[in-house]
């Protein structure tokens, strides 16, 4: 079984593209950002607000990343969705996918995420900016990490100007091409 990480900013289609490949392969897909998110929502805060909460208050941190750290002990291959994916389980087929950050504001905003309410692109373009810093601060204080740094992937896909069912495809070939997959069709 393989199991699959995959990260990048968001609104690159990390969780559309996860969720898409779990159906595909026939196995589970578990996003950290969704936990993230109902934290937030838990406290009445944006994302943004939880992100700065969290710089003071690793705890949600720390409880994410220990479950994320357990999945393989009940499940031989999954889809992990996660900042740092990569970094708990190195041996993973890991992937990050790249999107221009107007693009990204501009997907959330379209999506409607209610802890990423913005009014327009430039808000959200600095909403993000600001995520990205504390994310990276957060992880670099925590684990001693640089989130970003692309030589830590197997696959880097830009998003920007291709649909989902694209960078599915090509995750796909991918997989077939290095053997990473059990021979069960796709």
């Amino acid at each position: 079984m393989v199991i699959i990480t995959i990260t990048g900013i968001p609104g690159a289609g990390n969780s559309t593209v996860g969720k898409r490949l779990s159906d595909i392969l026939e196995i589970p897909y578990f996003s950290m950002g969704s936990i993230r998110k109902r934290l937030a929502e838990k406290k009445g805060m944006t994302m943004q607000e939880f992100n700065k909460y969290s710089e003071t208050d690793p705890s949600s941190d720390h409880l994410v990343d220990e479950y994320q750290q357990t999945l393989h002990e009940k499940h031989p291959g999954f889809i992990l969705d996660a900042k740092l994916g990569w970094h708990f389980y190195p041996n993973s087929v890991k992937i990050y996918l790249k999107v221009d950050i107007r693009e990204s504001a501009k997907r959330i905003i379209e999506e409607g995420r209610t802890v990423e309410a913005w009014k327009d692109i430039e808000e959200g373009v600095a909403a993000l900016n600001d995520r990205l810093r504390s994310d990276a601060s957060r992880y670099k204080q925590l684990y001693g990490v640089m989130l970003h740094q692309l030589n830590d992937y197997d696959i880097i896909i830009d998003t920007t100007h291709i649909p989902a069912e694209e960078v599915v495809e090509k995750i796909l070939s991918w997989l077939k091409e290095h053997k990473k997959l059990d021979s069960k069709p796709i």
